[in-house]
């Protein structure tokens, strides 16, 4: 940035009061929303819907569990409502004070027992060092920490020095950590705190990373028939070995996870240890997890393609997936039913971004199904030797049947990609009389444009419904809600232009057809001033002002304000120069019309305005070899494409908006000095060349020029006070 100083101090104070404000800036990043049309891989149904056997229509790529669910009610398996989908639980009692953290709890009661040296806060965390943390101190030792301190309270006064002793340990035992271990010292007598400091030593040493020392303190007390903390103590022999499988060297893992299932197990068959099994089995389903992922998968299968089934199963399908690497069991190893086989093996298909039609059709001819038959019209082309017959079986399912709207959707979908191509929008407007989700009729809108006859036809279907808005931030399945902006600019069920839409109709449309659609009734009202818009920009690029004229009234009611009515009449060089300071007041102008949500990342906003991380004027992109082109609609001549590369050999001309206005404003400057719009023409001109979005090589020369002239030519000018620095 070039800076020059003018005036005095106050004047630089004055610099933000330029005409545009600047737009915020965001800390970490902007949103990115973007409207999905199509490709959405979200269940049509919610789940409480799908568990009562509304499953929608099944396509691939929806998520695991609400295939799995699908499967049960496609093969007429029971699915237990209440179990599947139970009712939110209310909480019988509400605890009397605000939440507070474990931490903060047991901070409270060290600080209220022995006054400041609990004054330090409790960090229950860890870093491994590699950007990755972990609890090392859990809730649920805190809370058991608490219920023995009130028990010893209870017992012998919270004032007894011994009763004190071991709460000060305790506190030590919970700052244990590898680079400051704090190990309690041995005490002999009174005969219960011998017994709790030896449980507070092993447990220090396990926060310590000891693992083999904090291994053999608990083994101890695992075998002491007098200590009250035998269970837990025989429970957290196996924890050090989870947690050193956790923390320590990769190889050594898989052996010390073994070593704690083989003692895990040995708890639950000892009742000695019932007051632990609990927990014992759900660490002991975290090993196997570790350890055999694979047979979890099987046993998930199994249950889930079982008469009796329990949602458990299915969290349990979900996690061991994750555990499970490629070729990691041998095929053959582990023998699945037939059941279970028929169920994972349609989980693959239709969970798979390229589904194998080879496979679909050995399934079907080995086995046939309702689930195999959704898979089949839903992966197999209409021109597929098994068409006819799976035609013929969809047929036969009635129309109450959950499998239905499946079959009949995807039935509808390659009939229609399937007809010759004049058939197809008969074929469309037939299909676009039933109630589809958004994502599936905007499918059929797609043809309908690709295939359209008229300009007209073509108009009908240009708007697509928006199935959902997704952002960087969120989860790939997530969807949120529409923008504030674009909801009131478009109603809240809007039509949008898709991308191939907005693509097609900059590439191949020539002017005479975006006037035709502008004038055209297919639109709605606010898409179709959005392609009046555009289209204008075109008109006055090409010089065709009697397209402008056509165009303008349809144009933003004060946007046509700013337009000279005798524009056509007026002297070139002026001309140009008012339509560059219409278009520099208005960043939302282009001569490509925008797809989705629009030019911003936050929904739409109004021409006026700038905004950030989106498109301010425009830059023309350059034809690029083996670019994927857009669809050409049917009703376009060749006559038409030749007249749009014409058109566009002209409008790359203006490929840098930016570059444009400069060599325009600096131009009537010279030759019309008095004019007194100038001065603000210039720095409105200074001011977008900051964050131009062209690769504008010259650009920053054009600033330099337009500043100089408008501080030797105009130094009294308040636009020029507005106007301190140059880009």
């Amino acid at each position: 940035m070039q800076v020059r100083w003018v005036g005095s101090l106050a004047l630089v104070a004055l610099a933000g009061l330029s005409w545009m404000v600047q737009p915020r800036l965001d800390a970490c990043g902007p949103g990115f929303a973007e409207a999905v049309f199509q490709d959405t891989h979200q269940p049509d149904t919610t789940w409480s819907e799908a568990v009562r056997g509304k499953v929608g229509i099944l396509r691939p790529g929806l998520p695991m569990d609400h295939l799995v669910i699908a499967y049960r009610h496609l093969m007429g398996l029971p699915v237990d409502v209440d179990a599947w989908d139970p009712k939110p639980i209310e909480a019988l009692s509400k605890d009397p004070e605000p939440y507070r953290s474990m931490e903060k709890r047991w901070q409270a009661a060290v600080s209220k027992a022995l006054g400041s040296v609990g004054a330090k806060p409790l960090d229950t965390t860890r870093n491994t060092g590699t950007f990755q943390w972990f609890s090392n101190v859990s809730d649920h030792a805190i809370h058991m920490a608490l219920a023995t301190w009130k028990d010893r309270c209870m017992a012998y006064g919270e004032k007894d020095p011994m009763v004190l002793a071991w709460l000060k340990a305790q506190d030590q035992v919970f700052r244990s950590t590898p680079k400051e271990p704090g190990i309690p010292e041995p005490v002999a007598s009174p005969e219960w705190l011998s017994k709790d400091r030896d449980y507070q030593r092993a447990a220090a040493l396990f926060y310590s990373d000891r693992w083999a020392d904090a291994r053999a303190g608990f083994l101890a007390i695992s075998k002491d028939a007098h200590s009250p903390w035998r269970a837990w103590g025989g429970f957290l022999v196996a924890r050090c070995w989870i947690r050193e499988a956790s923390l320590g060297p990769d190889a050594e893992a898989r052996s010390r996870l073994t070593s704690a299932r083989t003692h895990l197990e040995s708890l639950l068959k000892d009742p000695a240890f019932s007051s632990v099994h609990e927990v014992a089995r759900d660490y002991l389903e975290f090993v196997r997890y570790r350890l055999e992922p694979e047979l979890l998968h099987a046993e998930a299968l199994e249950g889930l393609a079982g008469e009796r089934s329990k949602p458990g199963w299915l969290e349990q399908l979900k996690q061991s997936a994750r555990r499970i690497e490629p070729a990691a069991v041998p095929a053959g190893t582990i023998l699945l039913s037939a059941s279970a086989k028929d169920l994972r093996e349609w989980l693959e298909v239709m969970r798979s971004s390229r589904p194998s039609e080879e496979r679909v059709t050995a399934r079907w001819r080995s086995a046939p199904s309702l689930p195999w038959l959704v898979a089949g019209l839903a992966v197999l082309p209409a021109d597929h030797g098994l068409r006819p017959e799976l035609d013929a079986m969809a047929a036969q399912v009635p129309r109450t049947h959950p499998a239905w709207i499946s079959l009949h959707w995807h039935q509808i979908r390659s009939g229609v990609e399937a007809a010759a191509p004049h058939e197809v929008p008969f074929h469309v407007q037939s299909a676009m009389k039933e109630p589809w989700p958004a994502w599936a009729e905007n499918v059929l809108r797609a043809q309908g444009r690709a295939h359209a006859r008229t300009l007209e036809e073509w108009a009908t279907w240009a708007g697509s419904k928006v199935a959902g808005v997704k952002d960087s931030y969120s989860p790939p399945a997530s969807l949120g809600e529409l923008p504030e902006g674009t909801a009131k600019r478009y109603g809240q069920d809007p039509q949008l232009l898709e991308p191939e839409a907005a693509r097609s109709l900059n590439a191949h449309f020539p002017l005479k057809n975006w006037v035709a659609l502008a004038e055209a009734g297919g639109l709605s009202s606010p898409l179709r001033q959005d392609v009046a818009h555009t289209a204008w920009v075109r008109a006055i690029l090409l010089q065709d002002w009697d397209a402008e004229r056509r165009l303008r009234i349809h144009l933003d009611h004060s946007m046509k304000q700013l337009i000279p009515n005798d524009l056509a009449t007026l002297a070139p060089e002026i001309r140009e120069f008012r339509l560059v300071q219409i278009l520099m007041a208005n960043p939302g102008l282009s001569p490509l019309v925008a797809e989705g949500l629009g030019r911003s990342n936050y929904g739409w906003v109004p021409l006026t305005e700038t905004v950030n991380f989106g498109t301010n004027w425009w830059c023309l992109p350059s034809p690029k070899e083996g670019s994927p082109k857009p669809v050409v609609p049917f009703f376009v001549t060749r006559e038409d494409l030749g007249n749009s590369e014409a058109e566009w050999g002209r409008l790359r001309k203006f490929s840098s908006a930016r570059h444009w206005f400069g060599r325009t404003v600096l131009a009537y400057a010279e030759t019309h000095p008095l004019d007194p719009s100038v001065p603000q023409s210039l720095h409105r001109f200074v001011r977008i060349t900051r964050n131009a979005e062209c690769a504008d090589k010259g650009l920053s020369s054009l600033s330099r020029q337009a500043f100089r002239i408008l501080h030797h030519q105009y130094p009294n000018s308040a636009w020029t006070k507005r106007t301190p620095v140059y880009y």
